[in-house]
């Protein structure tokens, strides 16, 4: 049978004892695994680490050792839990006929396994305005995809013809309404 001395130190050698606390081995493995686990979560690079600064306007400019900022074109908007941004990729219809936007949706709380193409639509600053066509993007906290316009209204007309500016607006996505410009000027 074991003394009170040999259960005290045969219990003592199993438990870590931290600033007063004495806990067993075994919960503090956990608790560091579970404080690391948080920390990493499933969150992405932060923006310095992508060689990218947030600006007061809502917009991603890029830092002096990339793009100059006139060449950067994304845009973002942070309503509610969701961060969204677009990067316009072809306004031109390139081969296919399409004008293209990048898109980045980040969140930690909402569900994204919505069709952004029945969400988004395309205008310009003469009033001409056109629904998606598709949308690649997934599911997920995380989504990226290429979002599609076409590239002529039903008459033939094309949608960016002589407009000065193209405004996307995309709604119901943890906000009402998600509004991106960009002067046609600034899209190589």
């Amino acid at each position: 049978m074991k003394s009170v001395t040999e259960t005290i130190y045969s219990d003592s050698r199993n438990r870590l004892s931290t600033n007063g606390l004495n806990l067993p081995r075994g919960f503090m493995l956990v608790l560091i695994f579970a404080a690391g686990w948080m920390l990493s979560g499933c969150s992405q690079s932060s923006a310095a680490d992508r060689g990218v600064e947030l600006t007061g306007g809502g917009e991603l400019s890029k830092q002096a050792d990339a793009q100059p900022p006139s060449q950067n074109l994304s845009r973002v908007d942070r309503q509610g839990a969701v961060e969204m941004a677009v990067t316009p990729m072809d306004i031109g219809g390139g081969s296919d006929g399409v004008i293209r936007f990048e898109v980045t949706i980040n969140t930690h709380t909402v569900d994204l396994s919505m069709d952004l193409a029945r969400l988004s639509t395309l205008a310009t600053d003469l009033g001409m305005r056109l629904d998606a066509e598709s949308w690649t993007g997934g599911s997920g906290h995380h989504v990226s995809g290429e979002l599609d316009f076409p590239m002529y209204t039903p008459d033939g007309t094309p949608l960016i013809g002589d407009a000065q500016e193209i405004i996307l607006t995309i709604r119901d996505v943890d906000a009402s309404e998600r509004v991106f410009v960009w002067q046609v000027s600034e899209i190589p």
